[in-house]
C-alpha cells in the first residue's frame, strides 16, 4: 500500500550500504530506501527551550516523585503553581 506523499513533510531516499563503506570516488551498493516524515512531525521548527530548575525546585520535584511517580493533572498544575512554574514545565 502506497501512502499519499502530500500527508509528509520530508521525503528522504537513502541506499543502504550492503557491505563494507565505499572509498572515496566509489559508488555505494546496495538497496535504495524511502524515509517519510509525518506532517505532524516538524523537522524544522525550533525546539522549546530547556527549563533551569533552581535547587529548590528539583528537591520538591524529586520529593513528588519519590511519593508518586504519575502525577494526575490536577496535582500537576498545584505542584507547578508551588513551584512557580506553568504546568508544562
Amino acid at each position: 500500500m502506497q501512502s499519499d506523499e502530500s500527508d509528509y513533510i520530508k521525503v528522504l531516499r537513502i541506499k543502504e550500504l550492503a557491505g563494507p563503506i565505499p572509498k572515496k570516488g566509489e559508488g555505494a551498493n546496495g538497496e535504495e530506501r524511502t524515509l517519510q516524515f509525518p506532517m505532524k512531525l516538524d523537522l524544522e521548527r525550533p525546539k522549546r527551550p530547556r527549563t533551569t530548575f533552581s535547587e529548590e525546585q528539583l528537591r520538591m520535584l524529586e520529593e513528588a516523585f519519590q511519593q508518586n511517580g504519575y502525577l494526575t493533572g490536577e496535582a500537576r498544575m498545584a505542584l507547578a503553581s508551588r513551584l512557580a512554574l506553568s504546568d508544562t514545565q
